[in-house]
């Protein structure tokens, strides 16, 4: 991650999130638990002294398979 120098990072799904919130130094502005309210919110990560965008969104699978009505209108927007 830090080698490949890119501005955004993105995430696919709850483990992946939660588990570069493990290796992070610091992660705000984005859900830490992928939620309808507020998702697609882009947020910060640091590691070391750099800082990344960061976009967690939810995994294909999920997106496919939820017929709940509130993520439907957040995956929509």
């Amino acid at each position: 991650m830090l080698e490949a120098e890119a501005p955004l990072i993105i995430t696919v799904g709850q483990e992946a999130l939660a588990a570069l919130g493990e290796v992070a130094d610091a992660v705000s502005g984005v859900q830490t638990r992928l939620a309808p309210e507020g998702y697609g919110a882009v947020g910060t990560l640091s590691v070391g002294r750099r800082r990344f965008d960061l976009l967690p969104i939810v995994h294909p699978g999920f997106q496919r398979r939820t017929t709940n009505e509130q993520w439907l209108a957040a995956l929509a927007a």
